[in-house]
Parts: structure tokens; C-alpha cells; sequence
């Protein structure tokens, strides 16, 4: 069991301090942290000072004993990281500290249906492997751990979204260990300049701030590199290019670049690929992890929708006459004879909803509400009835105009 403690962002009460108490509570009433509703004023603290610590806590996994970690967000924006190269300013990375306040939602946000936990767990699983071992002091030349994810799969799948809500998850959950998380995103079209021969220094520039950034051992430095096939072009394709020789320097550059991070224990690189036919096999290689991320299943459908509504719902914007069933609930009402009535009306007609949409992406599957809510002719609030209709035409038109786009 995880148990996740936001503090409040005004508190003279330490994350050490937080985490004595909630490991105290937890070791003598672990029931009270294992249940389905639970609320901060559930809590058994030995202060009130305790409880108006605390902003937000999230439970995940089962057994005992409980693994506690205490954080605080950061609420800076995110930044770029700029250098001047010949005569053009060049923005090398998009710099973000975690955890981020602009983040805090994201990880419970991706939505990937069967495989959701098994997928999000695996990745976090993996990455935690990763430091142990070096704790450890097990040599990387023998057992091979580069402390590469790559996430591939179809345009607008979540995996930007997983990377961003992976790298803020870690950093609460190794808090302990690193007082701050750094998520640096590439610019890799910065990479390319315009001068011969530069960009393969440009790479350079690009990993001297990274280890930079990485000389604090108590900075862990996550380094995502979207779209990483713009990149870590395959270097025989690369040589039917206008410039052959100068893109193959910039992969040579980046695989060097990469196999020197390998000292670096507090690095991690995650790449996201919707190409992976274009990619170096030598960047494929070197990935620890290759994991497809998929057009979302219709539980992922399902649960997607459900997330829009109840935040619409929450925000008085759209007016239900029923809760929405959870996923496996329905499906079962919907597979039964029996008559389930106005009850779980409002689910059945969210779930042919979700049946429907087969084969949009999870971005699509979020813009579709909004898409509803503009169609309609009546005010806010929106009664469920009007909106479910409006969804299920919107979902014929994007389908439709997804359809006539990929055929020209």
C-alpha cells in the first residue's frame, strides 16, 4: 500500500514529522486508509494541527505494512532553457520541477482500461528496479539498464501524458530520496540548425545542461524526448536525405550522449513515438522498456467519459438524475434480462456511447463533451438527456471527418 500525502502549501508541519504520524496511525488502523470513501476527517490524527496539514491523500495498492510518502507541490511555472547559437536564440528544453501543481491530476488522468494498472504499475515498477540496483552497486555493463522507456503507438494515445504523469508520480514517491524532481522536455526541432555540421554540437549543448542539472545527486532528472523518430532517425534511411551526413551526426550524437548518461543514476529518459519503423535500431536497442500504447479499449472508452461527466457534474455545468455505474456494474446490468429501469438508464446510454466511439483516441474521447456542450441550443445547465444526444452526434462526426482526413 502507497499512501500519498499532499501538505498544505502554508504549514509549520515538516514531511518527516507528517510521515512518523501517518505511519503510526497506519501500523495500529490500516483499515481506515483501506477504505472505499475515504476522507482527510476519517483520519484518526493526534492533532488537529495534523489534519489542516494536509491538502489532499491518495491511497493506492493493498498490504502492510504502508508505504508513506509526504510532498508538497510546486506551483512555479514551467520555463525554457534558451541558448544563443551563431546568430538565432534557441530554446534547447522546456524545464518543469516536480512535483508540479500543473501535474497533480494527470497520472489518474490516463485511462488505458484493462491494462491501466498493470501498465502504469510496470512502469513505475521498473524505474524504482532501476535505482535499487545502482544502490546496489550492480554494474550496468553486466546486468544492462539504461534507464530508457520508449511508449509507441497511435497520435493522440496518452503517451506524452503517461511520461509527464510518470516522472511527477516518481517524484512524490521517492521524495525521500530526492528533495526535487526536474522534467525536462526536449525541443528536439532546436536541435537541427541551420548551419552545417552544427547540429550534432547541438546535441552536446543539449546534454551538458543535462548533466548540469544531474551534478546535484539530490535532483532526480527526468528527460523526455517526444516524437523521439525526429531524432533518432534510422541512419540508413536518413541517407536518401538533402543532408545525410548532418543527420547522421545528430544520431551518432545522441546515442553517444545517451551511453555516457549510463554513470548518471539519477537520469531517466523517456522518448514517445508514433514511428517506430523510423526509428535508429540502435536507440531501439538501447530502451529497456518498448511498450504499445493503444487506441483506448471500451472500458477505457467508458471510463473516460465517465471522468468528463462527473467533472461537469461537479461544476453544476451538466445535470444528471443518476450516478454513472461503475464500468463492471454495467456490463453486467447490460448482459442480465432483468429490467434495470430509469435507475441505470443514464450508464446503459453512457455505455452505448462509449461503444460507439470504437477507434478514437483518448484525446479525441476528451474533446468530444466540449464538442457536445457547442452543438446544443440549450443553456447551462445542460440536462443529461440533451448531452447524450449531442455525444453520440458528435461521435459520428468525428469518426466521419477522422475517416475523410486519413483517406486523402
Amino acid at each position: 500500500m502507497h499512501i500519498e500525502v499532499q501538505l498544505t502549501e502554508v504549514t509549520n508541519v515538516t514531511a518527516p514529522e507528517m510521515k512518523q504520524v501517518i505511519e503510526q496511525i497506519a501500523a495500529t488502523n490500516l483499515s481506515v486508509f483501506e477504505a472505499k470513501q475515504l476522507s482527510i476527517q476519517s483520519i484518526p490524527f493526534p492533532n488537529s494541527m495534523y489534519m489542516y496539514a494536509v491538502e489532499s491523500l491518495q491511497v493506492s495498492g493493498t498490504g502492510y505494512p504502508a508505504q508513506v510518502h509526504v510532498y508538497k507541490l510546486n506551483y512555479s511555472k514551467s520555463f525554457e532553457d534558451k541558448i544563443e547559437n551563431e546568430d538565432e536564440v534557441l530554446s534547447l528544453s522546456t524545464q518543469t520541477i516536480l512535483p508540479s501543481a500543473n501535474y497533480a491530476k494527470l497520472w489518474d488522468s490516463i485511462i488505458l482500461g484493462d491494462a491501466d494498472d498493470s501498465v502504469k504499475e510496470m512502469l513505475i515498477h521498473f524505474m524504482e528496479t532501476s535505482l535499487t540496483f545502482a544502490d546496489h552497486g550492480i554494474s550496468s555493463d553486466i546486468v544492462t539498464c539504461n534507464r530508457i522507456i520508449l511508449l509507441y503507438g497511435p497520435p493522440g494515445t496518452g503517451k506524452t501524458t503517461i511520461c509527464r504523469g510518470l516522472a511527477h508520480k516518481l517524484a512524490i514517491r521517492l521524495s525521500e530520496r530526492f528533495s526535487r524532481g526536474m522534467l525536462l522536455e526536449v525541443n528536439t526541432h532546436s536541435l537541427f540548425s541551420k548551419w552545417f555540421a552544427e547540429s550534432g554540437k547541438m546535441v552536446k549543448k543539449l546534454f551538458d545542461r543535462i548533466h548540469m542539472l544531474a551534478a546535484d545527486s539530490t535532483t532526480l532528472v527526468f528527460v523526455l524526448i517526444d516524437e523521439v523518430e525526429s531524432i533518432a532517425t534510422a541512419r540508413q534511411s536518413s541517407m536518401n536525405g538533402a543532408d545525410p551526413s548532418d543527420a547522421i551526426r545528430v544520431v551518432n550524437a545522441l546515442l553517444t550522449q545517451i551511453d555516457q548518461l549510463r554513470k548518471c543514476e539519477n537520469i531517466m529518459i523517456m522518448a514517445t513515438s508514433n514511428l517506430t519503423e523510423c526509428i535508429d535500431l540502435a536507440f531501439l536497442s538501447r530502451s529497456d522498456i518498448k511498450q504499445y500504447v493503444g487506441p483506448p479499449s471500451i472500458e477505457a472508452r467508458y471510463n473516460i467519459f465517465m471522468d468528463c461527466i462527473n467533472e461537469l457534474t461537479s461544476k453544476a455545468v451538466l445535470m444528471m438524475n443518476s450516478v454513472i455505474m461503475d464500468f463492471e456494474s454495467i456490463k453486467i446490468f447490460k448482459g442480465s434480462s432483468s429490467d434495470i429501469g430509469a435507475t441505470f438508464g443514464e450508464s446503459i446510454e453512457l455505455y452505448n456511447a462509449a461503444e460507439e466511439a470504437e477507434g478514437l483516441s483518448g484525446r479525441q474521447l476528451r474533446r468530444l463533451p466540449t464538442l457536445a456542450f457547442s452543438q446544443s441550443r440549450f443553456k447551462i445547465p445542460l440536462q443529461y438527456s440533451e448531452f447524450i444526444k449531442e455525444l453520440h452526434i458528435a461521435i459520428e462526426k468525428e469518426q466521419r471527418e477522422t475517416k475523410r482526413v486519413s483517406n486523402q
